[in-house]
């Protein structure tokens, strides 16, 4: 239900990221933010928060979000990859690393 929410908000699909939500940060913020509501465990939920306070800037955020994923078993290259750049941004190169 919720990605039939998503994909309606980006009904044309041209301007979508990796992980293939809408690329608009406002609408995106929205909606990601009420999908957590309904299921806060969710990778790809949590993974596009992640992606989105990485893209304005909040990488502690982003950091959180991400290693909430990568510890409920859900490491990917793309996800190590933010992770460990919102440790970089955070000037934490040791946990960058270990990313």
């Amino acid at each position: 239900m919720l990605i039939k929410l998503f994909r309606y908000v980006d009904a044309s699909y041209k301007n979508r990221n990796r992980f293939g939500f809408a690329s608009n940060a406002f609408v995106s913020a929205q909606l990601i933010d009420r999908a957590l509501g309904f299921e806060p465990e969710n990778e790809i939920f949590l993974t596009t928060q992640g992606l989105l306070d990485y893209q304005s800037g909040d990488y502690r955020s982003a950091a959180s979000y991400l290693q909430k994923v990568v510890d409920a078993g859900g490491a990917t290259v793309d996800r190590l990859e933010l992770l460990g750049n919102s440790h970089f941004a955070l000037e934490q190169k040791e946990t960058a690393r270990a990313a």
